[in-house]
């Protein structure tokens, strides 16, 4: 989903949480009824399973959203602990949604990528791909996360903490 129907239908309150934090930031400082209630990116790096770390990256290509994007600066920052330099050691190249850069990773397009929830899931049991790393308990971002209409953090705090509680937990499925 686009940020900008992410964030009208969180404003309109037809969807609960919404993943779209820069926008959604964006929209509060203009006055818009949301509230943001996590600022941790969830992301996995996702890679072929003959990688069998990070260094064996070197050369190979890094499917990304978009240039300077929240994967993309997230995937940037989970590979440099590993010894890489995405900037000079990697190819980065624009692939579309995740459900495109899932694809390319199958095909062999690009061989690595940092991708959130159900594709990293789907990456790992369906595809057999390897996770190398997530962000999760990493660092905060306000590049991703999760930012909730003020009418649901009133009226459904029960529903918020269980998804908050969700979100921390898929970090350990993986």
């Amino acid at each position: 989903m686009s940020a900008n129907l992410a964030i009208s239908a969180g404003i309109a309150g037809e969807i609960d949480v919404l993943g779209s934090i820069g926008s959604a930031i964006r929209s509060i400082q203009r006055g818009a009824p949301l509230r943001v209630i996590s600022v941790r990116p969830l992301f996995f790096l996702v890679a072929r399973l003959e990688y069998g770390g990070i260094k064996d990256l070197k050369g190979k290509t890094l499917g990304i959203v978009t240039f300077g994007g929240s994967q993309h600066t997230t995937a940037k920052r989970m590979l440099a602990p590993g010894g890489l330099n995405s900037d000079k050691e990697l190819t980065a190249i624009q692939v579309g949604e995740e459900s495109v850069l899932l694809q390319a990773l199958t095909a062999n397009s690009i061989q690595v990528a940092a991708i959130s929830p159900p594709y990293a899931q789907i990456a790992k049991e369906k595809f057999n791909m390897k996770i190398l790393e997530t962000s999760t308990d990493k660092f905060a971002s306000i590049q991703n996360g999760a930012a909730v209409n003020l009418k649901t953090l009133q009226d459904k705090p029960d529903f918020l903490k269980r998804f908050l509680r969700a979100r921390a937990q898929v970090n350990k499925y993986l």
